[in-house]
């Protein structure tokens, strides 16, 4: 189980997400998705090394689909006023714009800021393309840091459910290889 706080606390001192919290999840998406750190358990960006899927996730060593960055996706069915996402220490993540649609105002070192009447919150980062009228996922893809309190255990949030593999490794299918990074998502 996640426990995610109704009322988030503000850390004394957030904990940054480079080099925290590869394990697990950061962030639930509002499809109950869990969102892992934009960095895979190697360090490195999953976004940026081409790991993810058109909606930002794929599935890891447990067979888990999770997410690596926002699920901006989500405003196909969502209104901006809605979170796309809660990070698991009780804030908010918003996409690209505000809550009313406006700009993304400047975020603040943790990656996100309070204004207006929302309070704080986080935000997906990018920069809109005008000749499609597309988004494009941008580093560090989330928050910076934890702005509010967590316990950091074992490299994760805790708690954190656990995560085993549905069956055994074995070995590949005969004359099986992989030949591209055209997958196709499944619902």
């Amino acid at each position: 189980m996640w426990r995610i706080p109704l009322v988030p606390v503000a850390a004394v001192a957030p904990i940054s997400l480079t080099g925290n919290f590869l394990r697990g999840a950061v962030a639930l998406g509002a499809n109950g998705i869990p969102i892992f750190n934009p960095r895979n358990n190697t360090g490195q960006f999953s976004q940026a090394i081409g790991e993810l899927d058109a909606y930002g996730g794929h599935c890891g060593r447990a067979d888990d689909y999770h997410y690596h960055i926002a699920p901006t996706h989500l405003y196909a069915v969502l209104t901006p006023d809605k979170p796309c996402a809660w990070a698991l220490d009780g804030y908010p993540i918003y996409g690209y714009l505000e809550p009313d649609g406006s700009a993304q105002q400047p975020l603040d070192v943790d990656g996100g800021h309070i204004h207006g009447t929302w309070g704080y919150h986080y935000h997906a980062r990018g920069s809109f393309n005008a000749g499609t009228s597309k988004w494009t996922p941008l580093s560090p893809y989330l928050m910076s840091a934890m702005h509010g309190s967590v316990v950091n255990y074992g490299g994760q949030v805790d708690p954190q459910p656990t995560a085993s593999s549905i069956a055994p490794a074995g070995a590949p299918l005969a004359g099986a290889a992989i030949t591209g990074p055209d997958c196709k998502h499944r619902r």
